[in-house]
């Protein structure tokens, strides 16, 4: 022969083909020297040999690919044939080989408002020439997961598309990483680096407390506090609740503090009577940790409140011009001095 194809071999496996030297001739033939050139070739050949006539030898010619390209090469033989002293055989073949690549090595997710989530794609690569089965995919980090429902083959130079999902439950910045285990022979595994930050709001008040002291019932008292946002993303106030006779807030309808931002809120206490007035104050928020939060109102009220020891005073019957004395009381049951004018 004059040529030797092997076709298509995996890098992860060896052929041989064997060639015949024959002796056709009428004495004997010394081959001095078998070599071969072109990487990834290797022959038999250890030393010099000689043929009777008709004789044969056989040789062997091994190809092992380590990559999936054209592998040509030349096997040159040279003898004391007068005629034909070196004679040469071609040599073909091709490496077969799955090559992985990532359209990215890194995935960033950026900020997201606790608990929202967010999606990102990549590309799995079959930079080969053979069909690339991925095995497995593991996710390190609780907050990421990715669409692998099982194993699946990703033809020669074809791609596969794969979706992470961030949810942002851990506050602050996270990292993990995904693992993809394949059957490429140089590169088993490989990974694709998460990063995502978790933004959310944090809800504090300047007050634990509003104590609006004494307050007379013919006067109202006003106290602000203040609602502040030291998180990451807009805090949505929902709702704030007042709780107790006499009070009432000027919240009116649902509002949004920026982070570092503040909302005043105002609490208004109009007492009645003379009595101790407690209660409560309820903000709802979308804070993740602290939905609700309160704050304790007390306030005295003041007020007269006049009495009389009796409603009729009976003198009897008094001769003429004698007098007689009677006494009441005037009583404040109040808390406040009370002026007889």
């Amino acid at each position: 022969t004059d040529a030797l194809d092997f076709g298509g071999i995996h890098v992860t496996e060896t052929a041989d083909i064997p060639f015949l030297i024959n002796n056709v001739g009428t004495s004997d033939l010394t081959v001095s020297e078998v070599a071969v050139s072109g990487d990834g070739y290797i022959c038999n050949f250890e030393s010099e040999f000689v043929l009777a006539p008709g004789g044969v030898h056989n040789i062997s010619v091994t190809l092992d690919p380590d990559t999936y390209i054209q592998y040509p090469g030349v096997v040159t033989i040279t003898s004391d044939d007068p005629v034909n002293g070196v004679v040469t055989v071609d040599l073909a073949g091709h490496g077969l080989s799955q090559d992985i690549g990532l359209s990215s090595e890194a995935l960033n997710f950026g900020e997201v408002v606790h608990p929202q989530s967010i999606d990102v794609t990549f590309d799995i690569l079959n930079l080969g020439n053979y069909d690339l089965t991925v095995n497995d995919m593991v996710v390190d980090g609780d907050d990421f997961s990715v669409d692998f429902n099982g194993i699946f083959v990703i033809g020669a130079e074809d791609q596969a598309t794969m979706t992470v999902t961030y949810i942002a439950n851990t506050f602050d910045a996270v990292s993990g990483v995904v693992t993809i285990f394949t059957d490429d022979p140089l590169d088993p595994e490989v990974t694709v680096e998460l990063r995502g930050v978790c933004i959310f709001p944090v809800i504090t008040l300047t007050d634990e407390v509003l104590d609006f002291g004494e307050v007379h019932v013919t006067e109202t008292a006003d106290m602000t506090f203040i609602v502040s946002n030291n998180g990451t993303s807009d805090l949505t106030v929902s709702d704030i609740v007042v709780t107790g006779d006499g009070y009432v807030s000027d919240f009116v309808d649902e509002f949004v503090v920026v982070p570092g931002g503040t909302q005043d809120v105002a609490v208004t206490i109009d007492p009645d009577t003379y009595v101790q007035y407690p209660g409560l104050v309820t903000i709802a928020s979308d804070d993740p940790v602290n939905g609700e939060v309160e704050i304790e109102l007390a306030a005295m009220g003041l007020s007269q409140d006049i009495e009389l020891s009796t409603d009729a005073l009976d003198f009897g019957e008094v001769v003429y011009p004698q007098s007689n004395q009677l006494t009441f009381d005037i009583i404040n049951l109040g808390n406040y001095d009370l002026t007889v004018s």
